[in-house]
């Protein structure tokens, strides 16, 4: 490696130096603006809304750092999903050093005076693991809420260490709701979506999907399913009991995919020979009406899926003689959708089925 004042090397020292502090501050303090205007590339760090929340940036012990979770915002809040680029972070640290150029890691003070990791919890466990003892750190004061929010902020600005995951952003604002620094309303709770994902992190309708989730699961009246992961249909298949069978195969669709469904049925009955009941899950309902969302969503699927398989057969099969009609085969049936919300489905244990046809209903009873 490169004698370079600004990359200390973590295979050959365990400790940063005063130096290493100077060269730090020279790069990317805000108090040295005129010559690194970090103030406007960082301003989820140094901007004007944390003024007076930096104390300044100093040398920290790594025993002097606090890493109890006495606080639900002090967990891995900003990082509820892990750090999908952790294995990254700790190839580029290991292999070139790591890098004064980036902002340090970020502790919070405490009103007792401990501190407390804030922001850079990857940085820190790799610096742990090269058995460092003292970490470069800005050192913040501010309240819980403002401390919730702080990670996500910075991750959504795409830091070193890692990118904001939409789940991180759903997870804190559930804690803000529990914490009651927001009240369980849409606009409020959009509102702390945006802030958590600034500027440049997720497009208006993921923001306003994850808003609309979080409004959704403290609503009093009622309860809804997000199908959002291939587990969590699988899950909920099993424990219902909708299973294959000798004669039947369950295929579970999203509702966005009603064309490319028709073929993925046929394939697989050509290849299982089995009656195959395609279900559609209606994925995560981002709408403040979720009821006509699901139903919407259903209709629209049940009467395009419906569309596709006679756009087929009138194009490739022509009856023959006066009195012939083409006969739609059970081989394929249209069944039903997941059950997603409480007020329209109860328990949410059963699929909610499309008119069957008489063979349908026969293969229920074996």
């Amino acid at each position: 490696m490169d004698n370079n004042p600004t990359v200390v090397p973590v295979d050959t020292v365990t400790n940063f130096t005063e130096k290493d502090l100077e060269w730090s501050i020279k790069l990317n303090d805000p108090n040295n603006n005129d010559s690194n205007n970090s103030k406007y590339i960082y301003p989820h760090l140094y901007g004007d809304e944390l003024k007076g929340k930096r104390i300044g940036r100093r040398i920290v012990p790594i025993s002097e750092i606090d890493k109890t979770n006495k606080f639900i915002f002090q967990t891995q809040a900003a990082r509820a999903v892990g750090n999908t680029k952790y294995k990254l972070v700790r190839q580029d640290i290991n292999n070139f050093g790591f890098k004064l150029k980036h902002p340090p890691i970020a502790l919070r003070q405490m009103p007792d005076g401990s501190l407390k990791l804030n922001n850079g919890r990857t940085r820190y466990q790799i610096l742990v693991e090269n058995g460092f003892t003292n970490i470069i750190a800005d050192i913040y004061t501010m309240s819980d809420d403002e401390a919730s929010l702080f990670g996500l902020k910075a991750n959504a600005e795409n830091d070193p260490a890692g990118d904001l995951q939409i789940e991180d952003v759903y997870n804190e604002c559930l804690i803000a709701v529990e914490n009651k620094w927001i009240e369980p309303e849409l606009d409020q709770i959009l509102a702390r979506v945006n802030e958590a994902c600034g500027s440049g992190k997720f497009a208006a309708s993921k923001r306003q999907e994850v808003a609309t989730r979080v409004y959704n699961n403290f609503s009093s009246t009622q309860k809804v399913l997000y199908w959002n992961s291939l587990a969590s249909i699988n899950n909920w298949m099993i424990a219902n009991n909708y299973i294959e069978t000798e004669n039947i195969m369950y295929m579970v669709v999203s509702h966005s995919i009603d064309r490319k469904a028709v073929i993925m049925a046929a394939e697989r009955y050509v290849e299982f020979g089995k009656q195959i009941r395609v279900v559609c899950h209606t994925g995560i309902l981002n709408a403040n009406d979720v009821e006509g969302c699901y139903n919407d969503r259903v209709e629209k699927f049940r009467q395009l899926f419906n569309s596709h398989v006679s756009d087929i057969t009138n194009t490739y099969v022509e009856p023959k003689g006066k009195d012939c009609k083409v006969k739609r085969t059970d081989n394929i049936v249209l069944y039903g959708s997941l059950p997603a919300i409480s007020t329209l489905h109860g328990e949410m244990n059963k699929i909610v089925k499309f008119k069957t046809s008489k063979t349908v209903e026969e293969f229920d009873e074996e």
